[in-house]
This record gives structure tokens, C-alpha cells and sequence, in this order.
């Protein structure tokens, strides 16, 4: 937290007051102020058609860099998942939000530098201040797009996920919409989008317990589990909307993706009396728990599976 907490100082100084530094040299101090001339006395002139100071116009586009920040900043990465505000959690909110924000201004620097070795190779010149400046707006602004399209797609994402599982339609004995839909949305969209055959082990046990009795779980793994499947498979479900839990021990996903508050370490269950008499292994398989928060968690009792119709016959005249 330290380290990060360090680097992220060292971005904010840099992307405050050293961005416009960036291969000045000695024009260094004069950048975002315009050009600078002097009287015969060694006093700076001011342009007749600014008002302020050069440092009062260097505050002014400071403070425009300063409102690009805002939009700069993306608000939410998968690599710490949906961390939620109870207080076991806050270490971890805090670590999110400043690794974020390191991570913001580290990702704008790299491209900062970019543009501006590609500007100097272009033109053969070093960039004029107003020129620098222009280079830093775009590349702020370009950043927040970025991070508005991102939050935009999440929000569509969870508003077509209520939609799906609220219209799906269940054929089974002990199922929910929400595994309804899991089983015939979320799993061939996982396959799709990955290229990954999963396998569904099991989803409804009216033996089961700790979800499965409640048609609220559900068995998956990739049919062919290499390393690279294994993490695919995992990285887009802790990333689905309709999955709250996924519990493994598997170690691959453990080490991916540490930290992420969707994944729950299996291994201490593994080691349990109950798993070894039941001979359950948590490496070649992720426990699946679905969210309620979409809603669609009634069962479908074994009473409501409409049998076909036996076909009717015409009373004798």
C-alpha cells in the first residue's frame, strides 16, 4: 500500500507540473503559458490580449488538466472485482481506488510520451507549448471516452442480463430462471466469446445443499482444461453479472486472480473431513453460486413440469 501510495504522488507531481517538461529543456518553466518576451529592463511582457500573469494563466490550465483527471479515471477494474463498501473490505476499497488512480496516471504518462515522440519524429521540431498542451487535452479527453464507453457497456450489460433472466423460461424440475439461464445463455456465451468447450457437471440436486437444493448453483469446467482454458473460463465468469461466487482451488485461478471479491479459495474446504469422505475436489471444478439480485430465484416444482397432453377422443353418438 506504501509502494503504491509512492507512486502515486510521484504520478500526480508528474502529471500536474512535469508533463510540460518533457524534452523542454530550457523552455521547461514556460510551457502552457505561451511564449515569453522581455522589455529592455529584463521584465516579461505581457500579451495585450491576456489579462493574467503567466502564472495565473499556468494555474488556469492546470486546473483544465485537473477537470480531464476526473474523466481520466476509471472507477472500475475487474482485477479487484465489485469490492463492496463492509468494513472487512475497506483495505481493500482503498488499495482499489489508489491502484487505480496510479494506474490512470501511469497509462496517460506512457501515452503522453508517445504522442510526443511521434509528434518530434514527424515534424522534426520539438513541440511548441500550445502544441504540448493540445497533445496532453486530447489524450485526457480520449481516456475519459474510453472510461465513459467501458462504464456505459457494464450498465447495458446488467440491465441485458436482467432481461434475460427474467424472461427465461424454466424446463426443468428444481431450476430458477437465473440457472435457467445460466445453463442456456451464460455458458454458450462463455463458449463463444473464448472459444472454450465447458462442461456442466451438475446444477439442481434436490439432495444437495449450500445452493444447490435451491437451484441456485451450479458444476462447470472446461472440457479440456489447460492452464490458458482454465483461466479464460474463470476470468469470464468472475466478469458475468449473474455469478456472485466462484469457489475453487483451483490454482491457476488462485494465483490469477487474487484479490477478486467473486473468488473464494476452496482449499481449506478441500482438506475437510466432509470433502475427503465424499471424495470432492475443488482443483477440477468451479462451485458456481448465482446472484439473486436480478431476481428470478423461484423453483420450478416437479408438480409444474406440464406433462405432454394425451390426445382427445370424440365421445361416441
Amino acid at each position: 500500500l506504501v509502494d503504491i501510495q509512492k507512486t502515486l504522488a510521484e504520478a500526480e507531481r508528474i502529471s500536474t507540473e512535469e508533463v510540460e517538461r518533457i524534452q523542454a529543456g530550457a523552455n521547461a518553466d514556460i510551457i502552457f503559458n505561451g511564449s515569453r518576451q522581455y522589455d529592455e529592463n529584463g521584465n516579461v511582457i505581457y500579451s495585450k490580449n491576456d489579462n493574467k500573469t503567466p502564472i495565473e494563466s499556468k494555474a488556469d490550465r492546470r486546473a483544465s488538466l485537473l477537470a480531464m483527471w476526473d474523466n481520466a479515471l476509471d472507477d472500475d477494474d475487474d482485477a479487484f472485482g465489485d469490492v463492496s463498501d463492509t468494513v472487512a473490505n475497506k483495505n481493500i476499497d482503498e488499495t482499489k481506488e489508489l491502484y487505480m488512480r496510479a494506474k490512470a496516471v501511469a497509462d496517460i504518462q506512457e501515452k503522453v510520451a508517445r504522442s510526443y515522440i511521434s509528434f518530434k519524429n514527424q515534424n522534426k521540431r520539438e513541440p511548441e507549448p500550445e502544441e504540448m498542451f493540445g497533445i496532453v487535452q486530447k489524450i485526457y479527453n480520449d481516456v475519459g471516452r474510453e472510461n465513459n464507453a467501458k462504464k456505459q457497456a457494464k450498465v447495458d450489460r446488467m440491465s441485458q442480463m436482467s432481461t434475460n433472466i427474467n424472461n427465461a423460461q424454466i424446463k426443468k424440475a428444481g431450476y430458477t430462471k437465473v440457472l435457467t439461464n445460466f445453463e442456456e445463455r451464460t455458458i454458450p456465451d462463455l463458449e463463444k466469446e473464448t472459444g472454450v468447450k465447458m462442461k456442466i457437471t451438475s446444477t439442481y440436486r434436490s439432495s444437495g445443499k449450500y445452493g444447490h437444493e435451491k437451484g441456485l448453483k451450479a458444476d462447470v469446467f472446461p472440457q479440456n482444461p489447460t492452464k490458458e482454458n482454465i483461466i479464460k473460463s474463470a476470468e469470464y465468469l468472475l466478469a458475468s453479472p449473474d455469478v456472485e461466487v466462484v469457489f475453487t482451488s483451483n490454482p491457476y485461478v488462485l494465483a490469477r486472480f487474487k484479490g477478486h471479491s467473486k473468488l473464494q479459495d476452496a482449499t481449506k474446504y478441500d482438506n475437510s473431513p466432509e470433502a475427503k469422505k465424499g471424495k470432492i475436489n475443488h482443483v477440477t471444478h468451479f462451485d458456481i453460486k448465482l446472484t439473486s439480485k436480478f431476481g428470478g430465484t423461484n423453483q420450478m416444482k416437479e408438480a409444474y413440469i406440464s406433462a405432454p397432453k394425451p390426445p382427445q377422443i370424440s365421445a361416441a353418438r
